[in-house]
């Protein structure tokens, strides 16, 4: 039974493997694993800068509220434990993208390996 349904989907592998070669073909000539890699990294950085301009815009307007009075440092205080929290966040989130996208390229590098030694045998 095995047999029949390797006869049945060799010539489905047949099709497959080469355009699945054409497929890495094309995404290692233009580069798009790795741009794809690299504008994760860039949005991530983008909303990093969003949020610390949000944080500093929200202290700003604090600031202008009125008087120095209990409320107001009150507040001030909870801006300061969310900056903390933002900023440890993003660096976990910075950590693991960065610990992604050295995992990503050293997989694209063993796929092009093997690839290349199949092109060669």
């Amino acid at each position: 039974m095995a047999g029949v349904m390797c006869c049945c989907l060799l010539p489905a592998a047949c099709c497959l493997l080469p355009a699945a070669c054409g497929f890495a073909a094309f995404d290692h000539f233009f580069g798009l694993s790795s741009a794809w890699a690299r504008d994760i990294a860039t949005v991530q950085a983008i909303q990093r800068r969003l949020d610390r301009f949000r944080l500093e815009r929200w202290e700003y307007e604090l600031g202008n509220v009125g008087p120095a009075d209990l409320t107001s440092a009150y507040q001030h205080t909870h801006v300061t434990l969310i900056r903390e929290f933002l900023d440890d966040l993003e660096s976990l989130i910075a950590a693991e993208t960065r610990e992604w996208q050295v995992g990503f390229e050293t997989e694209c590098k063993i796929f092009a390996t093997r690839r290349e030694f199949l092109a060669q045998t």
